[in-house]
């Protein structure tokens, strides 16, 4: 008798689902990485964007003379901080929201926005909490969020930060 070599259509069906099996298991492992990509890249933009615009508005109320208390929205949101500065091209140096952008306006410059356009400012209320005889602070709370007009699930980041800052007279 002879023995046919090959494979019967048993082990060929056993072999293609094993091969499937592992083609899924791969495709979805690298779905998830991805997904992963993106989650970390939203995430980090956001952070970004939130600690550079904290740290701005903290540089420039530690070398403000003084706040503009008239010209300032204190406990609402959005706020704006105006402060008054020695130098007259940047007096006065103003913080305010349009279109969810954080910008800074300092004397006759134009108007800088220092948040991307992939993030929008959730969150900004100025709190005045100075005191007779003290010197003037400022409490800051700052909300960033990630633009996401899809609202895919790997897109959502938002980061929120509170400090106070203290005018620094010298």
């Amino acid at each position: 008798m002879k023995k046919n070599k090959g494979f019967t259509l048993v082990e060929l069906i056993v072999y293609s689902g094993i091969v499937a099996v592992g083609f899924v298991a791969i495709i979805y492992f690298l779905l998830n990485i991805v997904n992963i990509s993106v989650k970390a890249k939203s995430t980090l933009e956001v952070q970004y964007n939130a600690r550079f615009a904290t740290e701005r508005i903290s540089h420039e109320i530690r070398g403000a003379t003084g706040i503009n208390v008239a010209q300032s929205v204190f406990g609402s949101n959005p706020g704006v901080l105006s402060l008054e500065m020695a130098d007259p091209l940047k007096n006065p140096t103003i913080f305010d929201v349009s279109e969810n952008r954080l910008r800074i306006k300092q004397g006759s410059n134009p108007v800088y926005e220092l948040t991307s356009d992939e993030v929008k400012v959730a969150n900004l209320i100025f709190t005045n909490l100075s005191q007779t005889k003290t010197p003037e602070n400022i409490k800051i709370n700052l909300t960033i969020e990630r633009v996401n007009p899809e609202n895919n699930p790997d897109w959502q980041a938002s980061e929120g930060l509170e400090t106070a800052v203290a005018v620094r007279r010298d």
